[in-house]
This record gives C-alpha cells, sequence and structure tokens, in this order.
C-alpha cells in the first residue's frame, strides 16, 4: 500500500499503468491512499508531481527504497 500522502503545496498526478487498485483521495488538504490487496497481478504505478519534489533523476523502484533514501524529506 502507498498511504498518508498529503500534498497542500504542490498538484500531484498518478496513473496506474498495471494491476488493480483501490485509491482513496481528495483535495490537496487530506491524503489519499493506494491499495494493492484488490487484484492478483502486481501493482505498478507512478506519480508525477509540480513544483519538483525531488532531486533530478530521483528512481525509487519500491517504496521501502524510497522510504529509506536519506535525501528523501517528504515521504509518508
Amino acid at each position: 500500500m502507498v498511504g498518508g500522502e498529503i500534498h497542500d503545496d504542490h498538484d500531484q498526478f498518478s496513473r496506474v499503468e498495471s494491476g488493480k487498485t483501490k485509491v482513496v483521495m481528495g483535495p490537496g488538504k487530506d491524503d489519499f491512499t493506494f491499495e494493492e490487496t484488490v487484484g492478483d497481478d502486481d501493482l505498478k504505478l507512478y506519480s508525477l508531481y509540480g513544483p519538483a519534489e525531488h532531486l533530478p533523476d530521483t528512481r525509487h523502484e519500491t517504496f521501502p527504497d524510497a522510504d529509506a533514501d536519506p535525501q528523501e524529506t517528504d515521504l509518508a
């Protein structure tokens, strides 16, 4: 699950490339969540932010990779 993301100072676009998910979202001040538990296939998604939130060329293969990155400060 990708959970508890709250962005009150920028916009976010997320696209599901494969798999199935349940998305809970609302206004920028509220959090949103992707739940992977609704299908048998791996969930693959990407997000675009504006303005930029991460250093140039940042890529994380998994959420744990992103969570462990010492350069990241705005991850739930």
